[in-house]
């Protein structure tokens, strides 16, 4: 019904005399439009509106090639879009009032701001305030033109970052003529690089007129003498005023070997001919005397290059400084270091210096004869390939670093070219340049075995010394296992006897009782004189520390002090947690320390003696502190400060040798640890000793 009604519509449309254009055209504006796709890739637009009988009117138009040049025509103008926004350069349009109209994607690497923030914003609004009036005219000048020709102008631009940058606009009129709201296209270029390089090149100009202008007077102002000489004559053709200044010679005209000391000349003239040889110029270092105005012979040194000049005739060129007091310094330096030389190489101690990656720069005689090498094995190679330096790698990271540069002395034990087993004494020092920056290390080994095998023997006769001290107390612990032992024979045999005489069986259990108490007490002297031999002896004092618990220690310092505490009627306590952590070093030299300790507060007459043990921690460090008191009446002050000196002592002549605590100092820095002492205010002395614990021990090879 509805096509129908549409049939008849048409008809009477065209009754009228109304084209059928025109017609369409207002069925368009009046009616609902609807745009569809049609099989095989065609486009129907449909247009349809109510009628005032009720009925619809619609309108089916085949719209394909109008659909597919628009398609076209937004493809062109993406790709474009594309184009525009690929570009380094800022593509931009402005209006009639220099506003943005439209900005690419460069905006954002130009100006420092998005391309969408950057339309609607103004021109100017980017302008260095000295370039707007020239802007300005720019503008003005366009605005009035009517040709649309190319214009340009460079601007300074302020970006969003607060940054200046030199651009280049290139700008015309659009296309299409009056009456557009567009009224600059333009295309924005950075030339930052360009402007800068302009301005320098300009300097570098004009300080290369300046330099020529100098040229001559620089020349006459060196202290070094500038020569130009023709080779082919070897006449000198220039020379500057310090020829005259320095040597009293008018050398121009002159022969350049003229003023060459005889001794040197026939050198200098063979070298210079060979280099004037070939074809490429090279430079030719020369060293010779020359023969002053005054017949003074004077060290110089030549610098010489064949060029061409601007006649394109060659010309040698030479410049000669007098070096004679440098060379007075040379040999001044080499007596010095031939003196060095000579002190290092005498010293007693093995010396070595190496540069900051430890390759060998400088070593003594003493350290190739300790190594079995030479200065060829050692010159120029990394020490840690070598001979090494036992130093902890650590301490060479903290130096390069800078985070301390203090010397660090340790100890070595090696075996030497003979075979023998030597202890040396280290110290590592980092050389520091002026700004602080490692350049150099030196490391200087004293040999400290004889010492440590001298102190070793000064230990044990310290030893032996409390050892006959001692011979009471081991004596008076041995009696009495010796008494119940006796006692336990004369009872046995007894039983023996008894049994005999009533012709009865000996009495099993009582027998082995005896028996048992006989073996206790057995058991009890042999640990006495056990605990007295490694005294004596210095049990587990080998050249290796290893972990050992301080209660032993501890234990056997009280055995072996028990009885002499007791005739001089004193007492001594013990504390000892149980979870006491391990130190390092020797069980038999901190037992003789505490034996020291113990036996000077029994013969200070201290009537209580205390041993405590504890863990502290000090700068990060856990530490095992043992501590000796006494209710003695303490140490006198003029004696505390210089307590363990040699020799220093507060017994009665003839008793004390006065190396007890100095021993004991020994000792206990030989466990990396320290001693000190102290008056407690109510009376008395105090003894500390402080000893890494194992775990952070660190035993040095």
């Amino acid at each position: 019904m509805a096509y129908e009604t549409e049939r008849d519509l048409d008809a009477r449309v065209v009754v009228r005399v109304e084209g059928a254009k025109e017609w369409i055209a207002r069925f368009r504006s009046k009616g609902v439009r609807h745009l569809r796709p049609a099989p095989g890739g065609r486009w129907i637009e449909w247009m349809e509106k109510g009628t005032s009988s009720g009925g619809t009117v619609g309108l089916r138009v085949d719209v394909t090639d109008l659909k597919n040049k628009e398609l076209e025509i937004e493809r062109a103008r993406a790709d474009h879009q594309s184009l525009v926004d690929s570009l380094s350069d800022m593509v931009y349009a402005l209006d009639s009032k220099g506003v943005f109209t439209f900005a690419s994607a460069a905006a954002i690497d130009l100006l420092e701001v998005p391309a969408a923030d950057v339309v609607g914003m103004r021109f100017a609004d980017f302008l260095e305030a000295e370039d707007l009036r020239r802007a300005n005219a720019a503008a003005r000048a366009h605005l009035r033109s009517r040709d649309e020709a190319v214009r340009h102008i460079n601007l300074r631009i302020r970006r969003a970052d607060g940054s200046i940058r030199h651009m280049e606009c290139r700008y015309r009129r659009p296309p299409g003529g009056p009456g557009q709201q567009v009224a600059a296209v333009g295309v924005m270029r950075d030339v930052t690089e360009r402007v800068e390089l302009t301005a320098r090149l300009e300097r570098q100009m004009a300080e290369v007129e300046h330099a020529r202008a100098e040229y001559q007077a620089l020349l006459d102002s060196l202290s070094d003498v500038v020569l130009k000489v023709k080779p082919r004559s070897n006449r000198i053709v220039f020379a500057n005023a310090a020829a005259m200044d320095r040597w009293g010679l008018k050398m121009v005209g002159a022969d350049a070997f003229d003023h060459i000391a005889d001794e040197d000349k026939a050198r200098v003239i063979a070298t210079v001919r060979e280099s004037l040889t070939g074809g490429q110029p090279k430079l030719l270092q020369l060293r010779y005397r020359i023969v002053t105005v005054g017949g003074e012979r004077r060290h110089v040194e030549a610098n010489c290059r064949k060029v061409w000049g601007t006649d394109g005739k060659s010309l040698i060129v030479a410049i000669v400084r007098d070096i004679e007091d440098r060379v007075r310094l040379e040999r001044r330096l080499a007596e010095e270091m031939g003196y060095l030389r000579s002190i290092v190489e005498s010293i007693g101690a093995g010396v070595m210096l190496t540069d900051r990656d430890l390759r060998v720069i400088v070593v003594n005689r003493e350290v190739l004869n300790i190594h079995g090498v030479t200065e060829d094995d050692l010159l120029g190679r990394p020490v840690t390939e070598t001979v090494g330096t036992a130093l902890d790698m650590e301490v060479y990271r903290q130096w390069l670093a800078g985070e301390q540069t203090s010397p660090v002395k340790y100890t070595r034990s090696l075996v030497d070219a003979s075979d023998r087993q030597r202890l040396f004494s280290l110290t590592a020092s980092p050389i520091l340049d002026s700004s602080g920056v490692v350049r150099q290390i030196v490391f200087l080994g004293v040999d400290d075995t004889e010492r440590r095998e001298a102190e070793h023997a000064l230990f044990a006769a310290e030893r032996l010394t409390t050892v006959g001290e001692m011979a009471a107390t081991v004596a008076h612990e041995i009696s009495q296992p010796l008494q119940v032992i006796d006692l336990a024979c004369h009872t046995a045999r007894d039983e023996l006897s008894e049994a005999a005489e009533r012709g009865n069986a000996v009495d099993p259990e009582f027998m082995a009782t005896k028996l048992e108490r006989i073996a206790h007490q057995v058991e009890r002297a042999t640990r006495i004189v056990g605990d007295l031999r490694a005294f004596v002896r210095g049990a587990g004092t080998g050249n290796d520390p290893v972990p050992f618990q301080v209660a032993e220690a501890v234990q056997g310092a009280v055995d072996l002090t028990a009885h002499g505490l007791r005739q001089q009627q004193a007492t001594l306590s013990a504390s000892l947690p149980a979870d006491l952590p391990a130190v390092m070093g020797h069980v038999g030299r901190l037992e003789q320390v505490l034996v020291n300790l113990i036996n000077n507060a029994r013969d200070a007459g201290s009537r209580t003696i205390s041993i405590a043990a504890s863990t502290v921690e000090r700068e990060g460090r856990p530490l095992v502190r043992i501590a000796v008191e006494d209710s003695g009446s303490g140490i006198a002050p003029d004696v505390l400060s210089r307590l363990f000196v040699g020799f220093v002592t507060t017994k009665a002549r003839g008793k004390g040798t006065g190396l007890g605590l100095r021993i004991c100092r020994r000792i206990v820095e030989e466990m990396d640890g320290s001693i000190s002492a102290s008056n407690h205010a109510e009376g008395g002395a105090c003894f500390e000793i402080l000893l890494p614990a194992a775990v952070t021990a660190v035993v040095t090879a």
